[in-house]
């Protein structure tokens, strides 16, 4: 074919669907553009209303920031046994962790010395005694309870 028979040829059925979204799409914008320009303080007042609209809808927006309602599907096996963790472990119950490190920087903590020094330690924190406006505490009076006995995480 020569470029004289390409040119004389009638475009195909595709070639005049797209010419005719061209066309619709470039009068379109053509049209667009021709209303901001011509109505600049119109355009720019239906933008913000449009905006405000829009953020309308922000006055019913609630956050949700609760864990249980994120992470944890509603109505499963999985909601029921994190009920049940909630009913042995409350939700104000707090939880502490001690990190041991030797005197010297690298000394080995885990030689028989030092743990029975922490041994001693948690011996002491298990039985000491705490006074708070006037309150006497022990640690089984502020420990988190499960299966009878205070849930401790025992280095022994």
């Amino acid at each position: 074919m020569t470029t004289a028979e390409v040119d004389a040829r009638s475009p195909s059925c595709c070639e005049r669907t797209g010419d005719k979204v061209d066309q619709t799409i470039h009068s379109a914008f053509h049209s667009l553009g021709s209303f901001c320009s011509h109505r600049p303080k119109l355009t720019i007042a239906l933008s913000l209303l449009v905006c405000v609209l829009c953020a309308g809808g922000m006055a019913k927006l609630t956050t949700e920031n609760r864990p249980e309602k994120l992470w944890v599907p509603q109505g499963t096996a999985a909601e029921a046994e994190q009920d049940q963790f909630f009913g042995y472990f409350p939700r104000d119950a707090r939880f502490e962790n001690i990190i041991v490190e030797g005197a010297q920087k690298g000394d080995n903590v885990l030689t028989r010395d030092h743990l029975i020094s922490v041994m001693k330690m948690h011996g002491e924190i298990e039985s000491g005694v705490s006074e708070h406006e006037g309150e006497t505490y022990t640690f089984t009076d502020l420990c988190v309870v499960a299966g009878g006995a205070c849930a401790v995480d025992d280095p022994s």
